[in-house]
């Protein structure tokens, strides 16, 4: 992905994804091999990126506006 707007909340470097600088289209095409070669690179990315995303759920996301405007009140 390419490290733009909201995208590196989701996508951290070796972890959840791989980042590309914006508008570097070498970096991005240099990253897609390395997931296809790099078996375990691939598997924790999977693994890794899979439990980030349950915290971006429409619930999870509720619960945590609602958690923010309890803390305020």
């Amino acid at each position: 992905a390419t490290a733009a707007g909201g995208i590196p909340e989701l996508v951290i470097q070796e972890e959840t994804g791989l980042l590309a600088p914006v508008k570097d289209a070498t970096a991005l095409a240099n990253a897609a091999p390395r997931v296809l070669k790099e078996s375990f690179l691939k598997e924790r990315l999977v693994q890794n990126a899979t439990i980030k995303l349950a915290a971006f759920t429409k619930y999870a996301m509720a619960r945590h506006t609602l958690e923010a405007y309890q803390s305020i009140l």
